[in-house]
């Protein structure tokens, strides 16, 4: 009986020539978080942190660690001394603070 070990797809189709900003998320959501729950970090210890919901963060926000930003594929940790800034495009941007 034949078996399929490996098979390849190729597919072809016109990309906008520029990707367009994320939409504002109503101001209602802005910067709310949906739970809050300790979290160890080495430098601190436990910490009471602030949960995000990723879909819910609008552009163009900035929030100062500790928080811990959820989605379906990936959970993002930002640390007690980080900023984290949402950018136009709904990239998470994460300046790291100063440990010393």
């Amino acid at each position: 009986m034949p078996e399929i070990v490996s098979c390849d797809c190729m597919s072809m189709g016109a990309l906008p020539t520029r990707i367009e900003p994320a939409r504002q998320a109503d101001a209602v959501r802005r910067q709310q978080a949906h739970a809050r729950r300790p979290v160890y970090f080495d430098a601190t210890g436990f910490v009471d942190c602030a949960v995000y919901r990723r879909s819910e963060l609008p552009c163009n926000v900035r929030i100062n660690g500790p928080i811990i930003v959820e989605e379906r594929s990936s959970t993002t940790v930002v640390s007690p001394a980080d900023t984290m800034l949402v950018d136009d495009f709904g990239n998470l941007v994460i300046t790291v603070g100063d440990y010393s």
